[in-house]
């Protein structure tokens, strides 16, 4: 990394747009400026720079390649889970382009958009987009790690639902990347996550729908374990229009929803769309569906019904934030009855583990995550996996550096026989050398390093959106 020159930074700052800033580390307005999601983040960068538009993006990166500063891109600072010591940390979250072409059912937006922004807009249009499982997290850099949703079984990871991309690659070009245009790229985009570009905006396909079935069932005290048990049985049954997951939440005494203050609760999760179904008809077909859920032990509470395509959150009901968050997560060959058994010995109701959440999501038997994880059209991984696992630590920082560390040991120790050989990056937390060579397919792995050194051979970009 070289030494810059304050006249380059001057330079800079002349360069860029009037909403664009750029902070060095010590100067007022850095640690405002680098502050996100994970309120636990120890950004520490010889710069943070906000940038607004595409021009910004290409003067940025051609600053960082001149001076061999590596660049972290983050919109919202969900995946900031390691500390960053050198180079830029590059903020896109100005960046907020939308526009809706109903004709098309195709939307587009910029880098810095969260899906709360964008949902009642495409709503109005009479679409529905597929979407992570939270609405505060940034679209694009979803997308980066492939994206797996509540509706994803049956309408498909996020990232195969973009038709192009704007890409500003390490040499400083402004590309517009498409399957035909620069074919590996556009692969690797879609999951590779890392060492590719900063994407400054994206087209998606949309569905045209109003509504989906979807919500949660609650179940609280001795009802935990023979429902996690059922659900487990029942996973394997559903047809692809089905999604669902697992999560035992530990809620804290204060700061929650007085229903759920003090409470361990299993929150099942379930989603059911079909394009060419009806309302009612997909409201019955869910119903019935997931009543094998209800008749398994007292329902606590029930948000289940018809949700319009803005109120997806309202499935998995992930936490709006800022919050300090630490997370690991795995992918699994399966789930039986002893999986269960041995999860719950760890992270059932009055078991003392730094988890605020412990959840399981189904991703296959059959459906469109598991057909992404076999086609050759995009680069995530862990989409062959038929469920994923993944550990939220207790949002309290002190407890990171030991007390989730050695939760999470515990349990993924006792859990191991169940561990397939992929996670996806986005349920990796911060990976080590180990857990790196986890998170594509040796064939996906070796085509990414491919391209990597293809687009960004001096390793500018560290790490995804």
């Amino acid at each position: 990394m070289g030494a810059v020159p304050d006249s380059a930074v001057a330079e800079l700052r002349a360069a860029l747009s009037a909403d664009a800033v750029v902070h060095a580390r010590g100067e007022a307005g850095y640690a405002e400026e680098a502050a996100g999601y994970n309120a636990a983040s120890k950004i520490d960068t010889d710069f943070v720079i906000g940038i607004a538009t595409e021009e910004d993006a290409v003067a940025v990166v051609r600053f960082a390649a001149a001076y061999r500063l590596p660049i972290t891109i983050g919109a919202t600072g969900h995946g900031q889970y390691r500390p960053l010591h050198e180079g830029v940390y590059l903020r896109t979250h100005r960046m907020r382009k939308l526009e809706i072409d109903k004709a098309a059912k195709t939307f587009t937006v910029g880098a810095g958009q969260r899906w709360f922004q964008v949902l009642p807009a495409i709503r109005e249009a009479g679409l529905l987009a597929v979407t992570g499982s939270s609405p505060s997290v940034g679209i694009i850099g979803l997308t980066m790690g492939g994206g797996v949703g509540p509706l994803s079984r049956k309408l498909g990871i996020v990232a195969d639902r973009i038709l192009a991309y704007r890409v500003v690659t390490a040499d400083g070009d402004l590309k517009v990347v498409t399957a035909d245009s620069y074919p590996d790229l556009f692969q690797a985009l879609k999951g590779g996550k890392v060492g590719l570009g900063l994407v400054t905006e994206a087209t998606f396909q949309a569905e045209e729908m109003e509504h989906v079935y979807g919500g949660g069932l609650f179940f609280v005290g001795d009802a935990i374990a023979p429902v996690w048990h059922a659900w487990a049985d029942w996973t394997k049954t559903l047809p692809v229009e089905a999604t669902t997951s697992a999560n035992i939440v530990r809620f804290p005494p204060v700061g929650v929803p007085e229903l759920f203050a003090g409470r361990t609760v299993l929150h099942i999760r379930f989603a059911y769309v079909d394009p060419d179904a009806s309302d009612e008809e997909m409201a019955a077909k869910g119903a019935a569906l997931i009543e094998p859920i209800r008749a398994a032990g007292e329902v606590y509470h029930d948000t289940l019904g018809l949700l319009a395509a803005d109120e997806l959150g309202a499935i998995h009901l992930d936490p709006d934030g800022p919050l300090p968050m630490a997370v690991a997560g795995q992918g699994l060959v399966d789930i039986d009855h002893e999986f269960v058994d041995t999860l719950l010995s760890f992270a059932g109701d009055g078991k003392d583990v730094a988890f605020v959440a412990t959840e399981v999501r189904h991703w296959g038997h059959g459906g469109a995550i598991e057909e992404a994880g076999v086609n050759t059209v995009n680069s995530i991984g862990g989409a062959r996996a038929p469920y994923h696992l993944l550990t939220i630590a207790t949002p309290v920082e002190e407890l990171f550096a030991e007390a989730f560390p050695a939760s999470r040991d515990a349990v993924y120790s006792a859990l191991a026989k169940w561990f397939g050989p992929e996670t996806n990056y986005n349920w990796a937390g911060s990976p080590d050398d180990e857990k790196w060579r986890t998170l594509w397919s040796p064939e996906t792995a070796a085509r990414l390093e491919a391209t990597r050194a293809k687009y960004d051979p001096e390793h500018l970009f560290t790490t995804g959106h």
